[in-house]
């Protein structure tokens, strides 16, 4: 292990160089509590093997899933570069081309997950790698699901300003509700501002669960 880059609800990313290979790879080590929820590390493992088997220049490779004195972590394909959330936080809004060029690798990424029928389910800026070669790597597949009859989510999971409204209101989902998903990730890397706002982080998905049960 390198060096931490990054940490989340799930847990830590660090930058490390795999034995044997010499490569250099992200490992994401998960949280201790986690590790401990058996039915969470069964899905994970499940959903964490359909993403190993995406191989796709627009898509950050997973390669391994193991576990190390009770801890669960994953190596993956390392990107340097940043986040689009980092672009954009760093950068403002980005220029319309960029945006374009950005969006469109992310599209086919996503096209090539959605053939194989797997839907994303967090698509937002900082789960989309900016390399420094300018190609934009889709990344976190750790709640992603396959689009069959059982995909209904019984809790809500994602991120709620990028939700679609079935999603939030944990209905059957499809490849739309990414593509819900990706209009207000390019709405803002345009203006440098979300298109909705809740009062609190989880309001906005809250209130549009409701609603939509309610119609």
């Amino acid at each position: 292990v390198l060096r931490r880059v990054g940490q989340g609800g799930m847990g830590t990313v660090y930058e490390a160089i795999q034995h044997g290979l010499e490569r250099r790879v992200a490992l994401k080590v998960l949280s201790a509590k986690l590790c401990h929820d058996k039915p969470f590390i069964l899905r994970f493992k499940q959903e964490a093997k359909a993403a190993a088997a995406l191989e796709h220049p627009g898509i950050v490779q997973v390669y391994e899933i193991a576990h190390d004195k009770g801890r669960l972590f994953f190596s993956m394909q390392y990107v340097d570069g940043v986040s689009l959330l980092e672009r954009v936080r760093n950068g403002g809004h980005m220029k319309l081309a960029d945006a374009l060029d950005a969006m469109t690798m992310v599209v086919e990424g996503l096209s090539y997950a959605f053939d194989r029928g797997i839907i994303h389910r967090d698509i937002k800026p900082g789960n989309i790698m900016l390399a420094k070669d300018g190609r934009a790597l889709l990344t976190d597949f750790g709640i992603a699901k396959f689009t069959d009859s059982s995909t209904i989510t019984t809790v809500m999971a994602g991120t709620p300003a990028y939700m679609s409204p079935e999603q939030c209101a944990s209905r059957l989902l499809g490849e739309r509700s990414d593509l819900y998903s990706l209009g207000v990730l390019a709405y803002e890397l345009l203006t440098g501002r979300r298109p909705f706002v809740g009062e609190t982080s989880g309001a906005l998905g809250v209130t549009t669960a409701e609603r939509i049960r309610s119609e």
